[in-house]
């Protein structure tokens, strides 16, 4: 549940929806799982509902628990290291309007983000959300990289509005030739 939700309403959040009263009721669902560390998968959607509801002892909890974590034996251990920190830091300083940091913690993973597990549609999440920080980052090469990740999901996704949308937030033409 808290997985699907929490995706839903960063999705939304990206897109420009206000959906601040639903993270709450995500936060309080989840809130007993927040101490426990059982999927980075799960993990990442926990520190999502933190942030959406803006619960900043939480999330600092939460991000000391997950550095503690990387310490312990086992493959989630092992992947939590390898991503999934790179991953939650990522977000914390998107929702703190550090995109430009957002972006130098996500990009040098983005191809290792299926480790953490979940379907291709699940995953879709961490690209859009590396978009959308290069696109609102100030470093030029960090918008130079959406262009390039736009034009890599056009290829893939020719006819997606959402695609079309991102593309127009990065004044990229969404038909013809990319430059």
């Amino acid at each position: 549940f808290i997985t699907d939700t929490s995706s839903l309403l960063f999705r939304l959040n990206m897109e420009g929806v206000d959906v601040a009263d639903r993270w709450d009721d995500t936060y309080t669902m989840c809130k007993s799982d927040l101490e426990e560390r059982t999927t980075v998968f799960k993990d990442v959607h926990l520190l999502l509902s933190c942030l959406g509801a803006k619960q900043q002892d939480a999330t600092k909890k939460m991000m000391e628990s997950l550095r503690s974590f990387v310490s312990e034996e086992g493959t989630q251990s092992a992947v939590a290291k390898q991503v999934g920190i790179s991953v939650c830091e990522a977000l914390v300083a998107y929702d703190e309007g550090d995109y430009a940091r957002a972006v130098d913690l996500m990009a040098p993973v983005r191809y290792q983000v299926g480790s953490i597990g979940g379907s291709k549609a699940q995953l879709d999440l961490f690209h859009l959300f590396l978009i959308n920080a290069a696109i609102r980052s100030s470093k030029t090469q960090h918008q130079q990289l959406a262009r390039f990740l736009l034009a890599e999901r056009k290829a893939l996704k020719d006819h997606s509005p959402m695609t079309d949308r991102l593309m127009a937030a990065a004044a990229l033409p969404s038909k013809g030739q990319f430059k």
